[in-house]
């Protein structure tokens, strides 16, 4: 009887072992599928990320430029007025405030040398004057 109770023991732990093994070689086959798939899962949401990142950023900018075209109205609007109604905006300017403005135009046109009236000037060009 004892060996009865030995042999019913080990073909239990055969049959355990036997079942456990098919265990863990079904989740390490199932693991080894689903890696491709969470690979791709991470990929994408670094894109997405770097996209909202980069919508953001560009929001932004066209914000900034909006704002920076807008004051730049803005400032033009009042100076355009107040030419207009200068009372001595035929005379001709003073030598001092005349060299001021073309040092001012020079200056302009080294830093953006596309701007109309610099002739395509660069930087070190003497520009318009």
């Amino acid at each position: 009887m004892n060996f009865k109770l030995i042999l019913a023991g080990a073909s239990a732990l055969a049959i355990f072992l036997a079942a456990a093994g098919l265990y863990w070689k079904g989740r390490a086959a199932g693991v080894a599928a689903e890696r491709p798939k969470v690979m791709e899962a991470q990929g994408q949401a670094v894109t997405s990320r770097l996209e909202a990142d980069g919508a953001r950023q560009t929001t932004a900018r066209v914000d900034l430029v909006v704002r920076q075209s807008e004051a730049a109205n803005q400032s033009l609007t009042k100076l355009s007025a107040d030419l207009q109604k200068s009372e001595n905006a035929n005379e001709p300017l003073d030598a001092q405030r005349s060299a001021r403005l073309r040092d001012h135009d020079r200056e302009l046109c080294q830093l953006a040398g596309d701007l109309a009236g610099c002739g395509g000037a660069k930087a070190g060009d003497a520009g318009p004057g």
